[in-house]
């Protein structure tokens, strides 16, 4: 065999293996949709002067939820990480709360997500969390249709706005946005007809 043709044929086993492995890696990772626990991330509605909490930039809404922000005891501990874990469980009313917070990923329950943090510039006992869900995707949306909808609904303190994520270690699925009880995606059909 002519050294062209073998190099060939090693890059096409190669090739092949490598879809192989994708492809028994993808078959073999749970459904989020069926294993997954359903959360309910409270949007934040408070609005400062000095801050937008919900941004729409592109195709996306940027989100802030209630438990992006949270007190640490001791953040000596955390001054080196930049990451950390936080463990979930739901409040009496069915949202999400933050049950622990670790520098280490958990192995007792499966019901975590990897979140980025920063210390809040204003008061340094507290920090900023990054989640990584907080990106909402909207199809097609007219700017202003969707600016709309943010200034009266997810910033009206008067509903609770929410979104529906499903968590299995580390990985989610985001669901809808809710605005009260109705799905931000039919409040902007509803604009739009």
């Amino acid at each position: 065999m002519k050294p062209k043709n073998l190099k060939f044929s090693i890059f096409i086993l190669v090739s092949v293996a490598q879809v192989l492995v994708l492809i028994q890696m993808i078959a073999n990772q749970p459904d989020l949709e069926t294993t997954g626990t359903p959360y309910k991330f409270k949007i934040d509605p408070r609005v400062r002067a000095d801050q937008d909490n919900t941004a729409y930039s592109g195709d996306f809404i940027w989100l802030r939820f209630e438990i992006s922000r949270m007190k640490l005891v001791n953040n000596k501990d955390w001054k080196h990480n930049r990451s950390l874990y936080l463990v979930l469980s739901k409040d009496s009313l069915g949202y999400a709360k933050v049950e622990s917070v670790s520098k280490t990923k958990p192995s007792t329950t499966s019901d975590w997500i990897r979140a980025a943090w920063w210390v809040n510039w204003k008061d340094s006992t507290e920090i900023n969390l990054n989640l990584p869900f907080n990106q909402y995707y909207i199809k097609n949306g007219d700017r202003k249709d969707v600016e709309s909808l943010i200034k009266t609904g997810l910033k009206d303190s008067l509903k609770t706005s929410y979104l529906n994520v499903k968590i299995r270690e580390n990985q989610f699925l985001s669901g809808d946005l809710m605005i009260g009880d109705v799905s931000f995606k039919d409040m902007l059909k509803k604009i739009k007809h």
